[in-house]
């Protein structure tokens, strides 16, 4: 009899399947957690798709890793399956709603859905604060703080945009993103100027403060100085189409400008001769 018992008792430990009682949970977080390894592998490598898949049974073996929700909903943003994310990203801040990072990428969709309006702008502000509030990295810390200056300028809130890219330069003066947001955020033209300038001494070939540069130029009628940034800016990437249209809108608007001039002046001294 007792022989008998010990089989039963082997049995149970060999061929029940996982889920029964505790070890069957943890063989699912196991589980779980190879296959979170593999979808993230595959989402490194840009296969978004499989990621998708794979990161999908990874939640099906194991409903509370909030981990997998939170890569899935990055696989999903790439794929821009707005819609998607937000509903895996909620998930993931359901189970945790100290999850920094998932605050981080659910208000990169919302504010990013196509269909967003002024109202989810402000939703993506009060995540990205959450963000703030839960983020222990330094480096991503300075990540949420640019975000939510861009965020906070989108709607006007220029001081408090401000605000956010001062404490993201005082972490790092180097910070390309950081001191753009500065010179948008300046409260005049010789402000930017000065902060661009200081941009493109870390980095000469910045693009966005080499085109902000340029609409400085032009909103102080330095028409030709303006093309000349912007023809800097084409040479240095002239392989992007929509610079070098924008190019030619520069170079378009100075010639109409001289040609305005020349009619004005034309009209001018025909007035003078007529009287």
């Amino acid at each position: 009899m007792k022989t008998f018992w010990k089989i039963v008792c082997l049995w149970l430990a060999f061929f029940l399947p996982p889920s029964f009682g505790e070890s069957g949970s943890a063989y699912k977080r196991v589980k779980a957690e190879e296959l979170y390894g593999d979808g993230v592998a595959l989402y490194l490598k840009g296969d978004y798709g499989h990621a998708i898949g794979v990161l999908a049974s990874s939640i099906a073996s194991d409903t509370t890793f909030s981990i997998a929700y939170n890569a899935l909903g990055m696989a999903y943003l790439k794929l821009r399956q707005w819609q998607n994310a937000e509903n895996v990203l909620r998930k993931a801040i359901q189970l945790d709603t100290a999850y920094a990072f998932a605050y981080y990428n659910l208000a990169e969709v919302v504010y990013s859905n196509p269909l967003s309006s002024e109202g989810q702008t402000r939703e993506s502000i009060q995540l990205l604060r959450k963000a703030l509030l839960w983020e222990k990295d330094p480096l991503q810390l300075q990540k949420v703080r640019i975000m939510l200056g861009n965020y906070l300028y989108s709607i006007g809130e220029v001081t408090t945009a401000a605000e956010e890219y001062r404490a993201a330069v005082k972490y790092d003066s180097t910070d390309l993103a950081a001191r753009l947001g500065l010179a948008n955020t300046a409260e005049n033209s010789a402000e930017a100027y000065a902060e661009i300038n200081r941009i493109l001494k870390i980095d000469s070939t910045f693009a966005p403060a080499l085109l902000a540069l340029a609409n400085i130029s032009l909103m102080n009628n330095r028409y030709g100085e303006a093309i000349g940034i912007y023809y800097r800016e084409l040479q240095r990437d002239s392989t992007q189409c929509l610079k070098y249209i924008k190019c030619l809108e520069f170079i378009d608007y100075y010639l109409n400008k001289i040609i305005d001039k020349e009619n004005y002046y034309f009209s001018a001294a025909m007035k003078q001769n007529a009287y």
